[in-house]
């Protein structure tokens, strides 16, 4: 995706930059198993670091806030955490699993579209494959952008609605099959302009 590109691409020329509040280097040190091959899901999203050299997955997403317990949940099925620090003002967590080896470095913003933002670096895969068979929602565009009138929604959107939509929702909303967007637009109270709006602007994609 562009937004990985455009992250990574300024790593290769900034290394003091920071990965989940971690440096490269200490990334290096921490992710020292070969990434297994492995198939992916579509959602979420994520890229390889590799070009950084990382043995891992980065990943960034969005889950509605209600939805944050059971990630915490999944994340200690399989991970205990090895230590904490803090991050621009956020808690990021190390987490190993004892068995596989396999790390977890993860923090999460409240500050961003009325959702919890989810970024986080991993080896395992899967952990990726367990999130995406979670199913966790991108809260929709009425409940990021509250007031924001359907009708302005797609197009060549910018700023907030353009990232929001480029970098989380889209790619999110056109890999749900029909019932889970019957079941979508029920859990966040779609208005029928909502759901015309969105099945008009993602019916081709």
């Amino acid at each position: 995706m562009n937004f990985f590109r455009r992250i990574f691409g300024s790593l290769k020329s900034t290394p003091q930059e920071q990965i989940v509040g971690y440096s490269v280097s200490e990334l290096e040190k921490l992710f020292l198993l070969p990434i297994p091959a492995a198939s992916l899901p579509i959602y979420p999203p994520t890229s390889p670091l590799k070009n950084v050299g990382i043995d891992a997955y980065y990943s960034s997403f969005l889950i509605a806030i209600d939805e944050i317990s059971e990630f915490n949940t999944l994340i200690a099925s399989t991970f205990r955490t090895e230590s904490e620090r803090t991050f621009n003002g956020l808690t990021v967590f190390q987490c190993k699993n004892v068995l596989t080896e396999s790390r977890v470095i993860y923090f999460i913003s409240l500050r961003e579209f009325q959702s919890a933002t989810i970024r986080l670096v991993t080896n395992c895969s899967e952990l990726l494959i367990l999130l995406s068979q979670k199913k966790f929602s991108v809260p929709p565009p009425w409940i990021a952008f509250p007031g924001y009138e359907p009708a302005w929604w797609g197009g060549n959107m910018e700023g907030a609605q353009g990232y929001y939509d480029n970098i989380y929702f889209s790619l999110f909303f056109t890999n749900l099959n029909n019932n889970e967007k019957q079941a979508y637009y029920e859990r966040f109270n779609a208005s029928q302009k909502w759901i015309d709006r969105l099945e008009f602007i993602y019916n081709d994609d």
